[in-house]
């Protein structure tokens, strides 16, 4: 968990395009093969995720702007999904000082042990929410926790990335990185995500 949460402060108002999206790299090889997300009522891989981060070097205006400063690692639920959260800080007066942002997990599937094809895949950002925060934490009382896989072999599969797909007026995003390969999703398996899915509006 320690490289992940260095990967998730490593980013700041200074950071550039290149370290960025480097970054948004490693993470996903984490997240997405070498870590599950653990719950009081199951264990789930990670499929799918999408980055978001915002500073002056990188003006990604998709990012949900923040209220307040965040430490990484952190869940932060809102009204598309939920996020991992970068570390963050919104509260400086001055916006060039400001970097904030997240990683939006957008498929998943519930695993026991290397058993991972005995369950059915969710998919879309809300229903993710739905499965790790509405049905167990809150009845446990309990959040979701972000566990690295060490103590068996790799995730299998292998690691791609494409462009965000966007519902609704493409005009009204940034066009700079409207076509950023920001998501990514494990490939080369039955259970990686379906075609018709990328094509689908990403909030369902």
């Amino acid at each position: 968990m320690e490289d992940l949460k260095q990967l998730l402060s490593c980013l700041n108002a200074e950071s550039d395009v290149k370290t960025i999206t480097e970054t948004f790299e490693d993470i996903a090889n984490i997240l997405l093969f070498k870590s599950y997300i653990k719950t009081d009522y199951g264990n789930y891989r990670i499929l799918e995720i999408e980055f978001y981060f915002w500073n002056n070097n990188h003006k990604d205006n998709l990012t949900i702007k923040r209220t307040e400063d965040e430490d990484e690692g952190m869940w932060w639920l809102h009204e598309w999904g939920v996020d991992l959260s970068f570390k963050s800080s919104f509260s400086n007066s001055s916006k060039c000082k400001q970097f904030y942002g997240g990683v939006l997990i957008r498929s998943m599937i519930k695993i026991n042990d290397n058993q991972s094809d005995k369950h059915e895949a969710i998919y879309g950002p809300r229903n993710c929410c739905e499965y790790l925060f509405y049905s167990s934490a809150l009845k446990s009382n309990n959040a979701p926790q972000i566990v690295v896989n060490d103590e068996r072999e790799q995730h299998i599969g292998q690691l791609d990335s494409d462009k965000r797909y966007f519902s609704g007026d493409p005009k009204d995003t940034d066009g700079e990185y409207r076509d950023s390969k920001y998501r990514f999703y494990v490939n080369g398996i039955k259970l990686a995500i379906p075609s018709s899915y990328k094509k689908a509006s990403p909030w369902k």
